[in-house]
């Protein structure tokens, strides 16, 4: 994670408050923990934006849990324009999810209540990408497109990201919540994250500033 980007989650993004209920992702004047705010500037591609926060931060932003085809990849375009459709003009509220290897913010992507990701894989224009997925109800819907064989399951191909059969989760991250409660115990940022926030392990965040771990996972 750059400066920039550290620097916008614990001034801009990590406010005050907590997350009221499941479907309450609040807004750039009422903001909750964990969530950041603001309009995309770019679609990329149907799972990665650019966008601009509330504050006027620049963030590229991936789509958390999904894979959506490459460009020059069959559906690849449609895939940006589901997406595109789904958030460009419209207000964004950002759920921190990861921060990945190229210092990339990781979250699920709201318009109101509604969950651009799984907009996406219930449309069958992106996968339940099983690597670092920790939601099991993501793969009922793409059970569902595939069945139905909506677009990238129209093709005999497995999409890439759900290749992986045997494995209907992560396995770095759990699908409940097991007896761990302590940053020695977590072996990631996300699984960090979803114990603090799923199964309300507040031990992983001793300055309550809404990431936990970090000295050691969720740091620079």
């Amino acid at each position: 994670m750059n400066v920039l980007t550290r620097s916008i989650l614990l001034c801009g993004v990590l406010v005050a408050g907590a997350v009221s209920a499941a479907q309450d992702h609040g807004s750039a004047s009422d903001p909750r923990s964990g969530y950041f705010y603001g309009r995309a500037t770019k679609v990329v591609d149907g799972d990665t934006l650019s966008m601009k926060t509330a504050e006027g931060k620049p963030l590229r932003v991936r789509v958390a849990e999904i894979d959506a085809p490459e460009k020059g990849e069959p559906f690849s375009k449609r895939a940006r324009q589901a997406l595109n459709q789904i958030i460009w003009n419209q207000d964004l509220a950002i759920r921190l999810y990861d921060i990945d290897s190229y210092g990339r913010i990781v979250g699920h992507v709201f318009v109101g209540a509604t969950d651009a990701g799984r907009e996406l894989v219930r449309d069958g224009l992106a996968v339940v990408y099983r690597r670092y997925s920790t939601d099991a109800s993501l793969l009922d819907l793409e059970r569902q497109a595939r069945e139905a064989k909506l677009n990238i399951w129209s093709q005999a191909q497995i999409p890439r990201g759900a290749r992986d059969e045997s494995t209907e989760v992560s396995e770095s991250i759990p699908a409940g919540c097991a007896d761990k409660k302590y940053c020695r115990q977590m072996r990631s940022c996300a699984e960090a994250l979803f114990y603090l926030r799923e199964c309300g392990v507040t031990s992983l965040d001793g300055d309550n500033d809404g990431l936990p771990c970090e000295a050691k996972l969720c740091k620079n």
